[in-house]
C-alpha cells in the first residue's frame, strides 16, 4: 500500500538514499529498520534488483521489481552464513538458500554479527561455527570490528544482562511479543535468589510459546543448570525443546520430568541418543513399566556421575528393578547420594533382594526412600550397616511391613541397633505405618540414646499400632533421647499413657516439636492429661515449640490449656483441630490470642465454633500483630447454618494474618510488589470492566443509525483505541522505572564521594590498626622475653605487624559501594512505587471516567424511543443516500 500511495516506480526504488530506502522497507515490515542495501538476488541464474535490510532481529530482502518482501527471516533460522569476497554473500535456512551480490557487503555481515552479539551476549562470535568468510584477513577484520562495535557488558555475563535480550530475539522467532512479566520473574526472582533450576511451574500462568521462549534462551545464557517439570503434562512444542537442550547444552545436570504424561517415553529414548552428563534424575509417577525399564538402563549406563535418581510411583516389577540395578552397579554406586523407590508396588516381596545386594555397595548414599513398598522390613538393616549407615541422613520406609514370622524377624533386632548406633548423620527416620515390634521400637531408642554423635533427629512412629505398651516404653526411654527434636506419635491409641509420656518429656531438653494428635478416644481423665500438659508448657526448662493435639475430643476439658497460652513465650505453632472447643473455648484462646506474641501458627478447624465465637477470634485477631498463618477452619463454616457471614469473618482473620506476615517494603519486595500493582492491580480490573462496558454497549447498538449515535460511536472507537494504549502505557512507565533503577543502581560505585570516604575510612583505622599492632607487639614482649632476645625475631615480629595490621583501601571502597549500593535501591524502588501508584491511579481514573460517562451515552441512546428518533428515521428513509459515506 505504501508503494502504490507513495507511486514509486522500481526505478525510484533504486535512486532512494540510505535514510529513505530504511524508511521505505520500514513501512513494508511494520518494523524499525537499521540497515538497508541494493543488492542483486542471484535466481536461478537470474539477477533481480532487491534491497537487503537488517531490523533487529530479522533479514529482509525486499524485491524491487515485483514489489513485495521475498524473505523475513529470523536470525535463529539462518543456518549458515557464506561470503567468498566482498561482493558476494550467501544466506542458507532449512528451507531455501539466498545468493546476493552487490559492491560492498561487509557492511551488512558487520552488523548482521552486531545484532547477534546484542541478542546473545553470552555467546562469542568467534566461536560460531555456521559462517564463512574469506579470506582469512578479512575475517579476522570484521570480526574484531564487530566486537569494537558490540555494546560489552562490564563484568560477568549474568542473568541481568543476558536473559532479556535473548528473550526477545526467541519471541521475535516465535511471532509473540514478550511479556515483561516473564523478564522480572528470571531477574528478580530466579538472579536474586540464584535460582539455577528452571522450574515450568513458575511460568504455568503463561501462553506455550512464552514458555518455549524463555526455555530457548538456556542453551544461550548459560546460567540454568536443571530443568523441573511436576505433575504438569507437557505438550508436544515444549517436551521437544527440553529433550533438545538435554541433547545440545552440556551444563545441564539436573531434570525432574515427574507426572509428565506420555511424553516421557521420548526422553528415554533421547537417553540411549545423548551424552548426558546428569548429575540429578527425577522420573517418578510416569508408570513406567519394564519395558521403558529395559529403554532407560541404557541411559543410566552412560550416566557416570549420577548423584540423584527418583523412579517413585512407577509399575515396573522385579524383573524392570533388577535391569535398574544392574545399570547402577556398573557406573553410579560410589557416586549414588539419594536413591527413592516410592510406591513402586508391583514389585514382590522376594524380588528386592538384587536391590538389596545393591545397598552394599552405595558407600555414599544420604537419602534413601523406600515408603509404602512390598521389602522385607527385616531384610535392609544388614546390606545398610554394610554400605552407608555412616553418611545416611534420611531413612523413610513409611508403610513397609516385617513379612517374615516372629522367630525369622528375632535375628535383626540387634542388627536394628548396631545401624542407629553406626549412624553418624542422620536426622531423619520416618516408620510411620510399620506395625513395629516392641522388641524392634526398644532397640531403635536404646540407640538413639547411646549414639552420642547424632542431634535434631526426626523420627516419626505415628500410626505403628503400638498400643498402651509401646507408648509407656517410649515414655520410659524419652528422658534419655536429647537427640530427638521432633517426635511424632500419633495414631497409635495410646489412651492413658499420654499423661506418662508428657511426664517424662519434662526431662527432656531436646524434644522441640511434639505430635500427639489422635490418640484419645475412650479416656475418661481427659482432665488429667490437660493438666499434664498445661504442667509441660509452664515448665521454665522446656523447650517444645511446636504441639500438635488435634483430634482428640478434649472439648472444654482444653480451656486450661488454651488459657496458659497467653504469657506462654516458647510455642510458635499449635493445631488444636478436632476438639469441639466450642464458643466458649474459643473466647478462651481469643483472650490468649489478644495478648500472645509468640505463636506464628494456629490451626483450629472443626470445633463445633460459630458466630460468635469467630467474632471474639476475630476481635483478638487484630490485636494480635505476631500471627502469620491461619488454617482456614472450613469445617466449622459448612457445618454452621450462618456460613456465609462466618466465611466474611475468616475472610478478614486471613487478611489480617496475611498482613502481618507482609514484610516492610524494602529492596527487590519493593520490584515485587511494583510487578504486581501494574499487571494485577484493581486498577487494572476496573480499567477492564469499563472497557468491557462500553463495547458491549456498541456491539448491541450495531443497528442504529444517526447523526448522534455515528458521532458517539466514532468517539467510542477512539477511547477504546486510547484505552489500549493506556495498558500499554503503564507496562512502560514500569519499564522505564526499572531501566532508571538499573542505570542509577550500576553508576553509583563510580561516584567519587565513595574514593574519598575509603581513603578517610582507610586512613584512621589503619592508624588505630597501627597503635593496636603496637600494644600486642609490648604484650608479647614482655609475656616471652626468652623468645624475643633476638635482634632478628624482634625485627621480623615489627615488621609482620607493620605489614599484615592494616586494611586495604579497596576492601574499604568495595564495602562501601555494596552497602550503599543496596540503600539506594531500597529508596529508588519506594519512590518508584509511590511515582507508579500515583500516576497510575490517575491515569486509570481519567479513563474509566470517560468511558463510564459515554456507555451511559450510548445506553441512553439505546433506550431512547422518542419522536426525535421516529423522525430521523422517517428522513432516513425519504433520503435514501444520507448517512451512507
Amino acid at each position: 500500500h505504501y508503494f502504490i500511495q507513495s507511486n514509486l516506480r522500481m526505478n525510484d526504488v533504486l535512486l532512494l538514499g540510505e535514510e529513505e530506502l530504511r524508511g521505505f522497507i520500514a513501512k513494508q515490515v511494520g518494523v524499525d529498520v537499521l540497515l538497508a542495501k541494493q543488492v542483486s538476488h542471484v535466481n536461478k541464474n537470474k539477477h533481480e534488483s532487491s534491497v537487503l535490510a537488517l531490523s533487529r532481529h530479522r533479514v529482509i530482502l525486499y524485491n524491487s521489481r515485483t514489489r513485495r518482501v521475498d524473505y523475513n527471516i529470523n536470525f535463529l533460522e539462518v543456518n549458515s552464513l557464506t561470503s567468498g569476497s566482498c561482493s558476494t554473500l550467501s544466506l542458507s535456512t532449512e528451507k531455501v538458500l539466498i545468493q546476493l551480490e552487490s559492491t560492498d557487503i561487509d557492511p551488512f555481515i558487520v552488523q548482521f554479527f552486531v545484532l547477534l552479539s546484542l541478542s546473545f551476549p553470552a555467546c562469542q562470535i568467534r566461536s560460531l561455527t555456521a559462517y564463512k568468510i574469506l579470506p582469512e584477513s578479512r575475517e579476522n577484520r570484521i570480526i574484531s570490528k564487530v566486537e569494537s562495535l558490540a555494546e560489552s557488558s562490564d563484568g560477568e555475563m549474568t542473568l541481568l544482562n543476558t536473559f532479556r535480550p535473548a528473550y526477545e530475539a526467541f519471541c521475535d522467532f516465535y511471532d509473540i511479543s514478550p511479556l515483561p512479566l516473564v523478564v522480572w520473574i528470571i531477574e528478580q526472582v530466579y538472579y536474586v535468589q540464584k535460582r539455577n533450576v528452571f522450574n515450568l511451574q513458575d511460568f504455568d500462568h503463561f501462553p506455550n510459546g512464552h514458555i518455549l521462549a524463555a526455555l530457548s534462551t538456556i542453551k544461550f545464557i548459560g546460567w540454568f543448570k536443571g530443568i523441573k517439570s511436576k505433575d504438569r503434562k507437557l505438550n508436544i512444542e515444549i517436551s521437544q525443546k527440553i529433550f533438545a537442550l538435554c541433547r545440545i547444552y552440556p551444563s545441564l545436570n539436573s531434570l525432574c520430568l515427574s507426572g509428565v504424561g506420555p511424553q516421557i517415553g521420548e526422553l528415554l529414548e533421547v537417553f540411549n541418543n545423548a551424552d548426558l552428563k546428569l548429575t540429578s534424575l527425577d522420573i517418578s509417577e510416569n508408570s513406567l513399566d519394564d519395558k521403558d525399564a529395559a529403554v532407560m538402563c541404557n541411559g543410566i549406563y552412560k550416566l557416570t556421575g549420577l548423584q540423584k535418581l527418583c523412579l517413585a510411583g512407577n509399575n515396573f516389577t522385579s524383573r524392570g528393578l533388577k535391569m535398574i540395578v544392574d545399570s547402577l552397579k556398573q557406573v553410579s554406586c560410589p557416586s549414588l547420594v539419594s536413591l527413592s523407590l516410592d510406591r513402586c508396588t508391583n514389585i514382590r516381596p522376594d524380588g528386592w533382594a538384587c536391590f538389596l545386594d545393591l545397598l552394599c555397595h552405595c558407600v555414599s548414599l544420604q537419602t534413601l526412600s523406600l515408603a509404602d513398598t512390598s521389602i522385607p522390613l527385616e531384610s535392609i538393616w544388614t546390606p545398610l550397616l554394610h554400605g552407608c549407615s555412616s553418611q545416611l541422613r534420611e531413612l523413610r520406609i513409611s508403610g513397609t511391613r516385617f513379612t517374615a514370622g516372629k522367630a525369622s524377624v528375632s535375628p535383626c533386632y540387634k542388627k536394628v541397633n548396631r545401624f542407629v548406633v553406626t549412624c553418624q548423620e542422620l536426622n531423619c527416620l520416618d516408620l510411620s505405618r510399620c506395625k513395629l515390634p516392641l522388641e524392634i521400637l526398644k532397640l531403635l531408642l536404646k540407640g538413639l540414646s547411646d549414639n552420642i554423635l547424632l542431634s535434631d533427629v526426626t523420627i516419626d512412629i505415628s500410626s505403628c499400632e503400638l498400643g498402651v505398651a509401646g507408648v509407656r516404653l517410649l515414655g520410659s526411654l524419652v528422658p534419655s533421647l536429647s537427640s530427638i527434636s521432633t517426635l511424632v506419635v500419633s495414631s497409635n491409641e495410646a489412651e492413658g499413657e499420654l499423661v506418662a509420656l508428657l511426664a517424662a518429656l519434662h526431662g527432656n531438653k531436646g524434644v522441640r516439636h511434639l505430635d500427639i494428635s489422635n490418640n484419645i478416644n475412650r479416656l475418661r481423665e481427659k482432665d488429667v492429661f490437660v493438666k499434664c500438659l498445661v504442667s509441660l508448657v509452664e515448665d521454665t526448662e522446656n523447650v517444645l515449640q511446636t504441639i500438635n493435639i488435634s483430634n482428640m475430643r478434649l472439648k472444654a476439658e482444653l480451656e486450661p490449656f488454651l488459657a496458659c497460652l497467653a504469657y506462654n513465650r516458647k510455642v510458635v505453632d499449635l493445631d488444636i483441630s478436632g476438639n469441639n472447643i466450642s464458643n466458649t473455648g474459643a473466647r478462651v484462646l481469643a483472650q490468649s490470642l489478644s495478648v500472645n506474641k509468640t505463636i506464628r501458627k494456629l490451626a483450629l478447624d472443626n470445633n463445633q465454633i460459630s458466630l460468635q465465637g469467630f467474632r471474639d477470634l476475630l476481635a483478638a485477631f487484630t490485636l494480635n500483630s505476631t500471627l502469620q498463618s491461619l488454617v482456614v477452619p472450613h469445617q466449622d463454616i459448612v457445618n454452621s447454618s450462618r456460613s456465609n457471614e462466618i466465611a466474611t469473618l475468616v475472610h478478614e482473620m486471613s487478611r489480617i494474618v496475611e498482613k502481618n506476615n507482609a514484610p516492610e517494603l524494602e529492596g527487590d519486595d519493593i520490584l515485587l510488589h511494583q510487578q504486581h500493582f501494574i499487571l494485577n492491580s484493581a486498577e487494572n480490573l476496573q480499567l477492564d470492566s469499563a472497557v468491557v462496558g462500553l463495547y458491549d454497549n456498541l456491539t448491541s447498538a450495531q443497528g442504529r443509525r444517526g447523526d448522534a449515535f455515528s458521532n458517539t460511536k466514532k468517539e467510542g472507537l477512539e477511547l477504546l483505541k486510547e484505552a489500549e494504549k493506556c495498558y500499554q502505557l503503564m507496562h512502560l512507565l514500569h519499564d522505564k522505572a526499572d531501566q532508571m533503577r538499573r542505570n542509577i543502581y550500576s553508576s553509583a560505585a563510580d561516584s567519587s564521594i565513595y574514593k574519598q570516604t575509603a581513603e578517610k575510612i582507610t586512613e584512621i583505622v589503619n592508624k588505630e590498626l597501627g597503635v593496636l599492632s603496637s600494644q600486642y607487639y609490648n604484650v608479647m614482649e614482655k609475656s616471652l622475653p626468652n623468645l624475643f632476645t633476638a635482634h632478628t625475631t624482634k625485627n621480623s615480629v615489627q615488621n609482620f605487624c607493620e605489614e599484615k595490621c592494616q586494611i586495604d583501601e579497596s576492601t574499604v571502597h568495595s564495602s562501601l559501594t555494596k552497602t550503599f549500593q543496596h540503600e539506594l535501591a531500597m529508596t529508588i524502588g519506594k519512590c518508584m512505587l509511590q511515582a507508579e501508584t500515583k500516576i497510575t491511579t490517575l491515569v486509570v481514573e481519567t479513563m474509566v471516567s470517560r468511558l463510564n460517562d459515554l456507555t451511559k451515552r450510548v445506553e441512553d441512546l439505546n433506550s431512547n424511543k422518542d419522536s426525535s428518533g421516529f423522525e430521523e428515521k422517517e428522513n432516513e428513509k425519504e433520503d435514501p443516500n444520507k448517512g451512507k459515506e
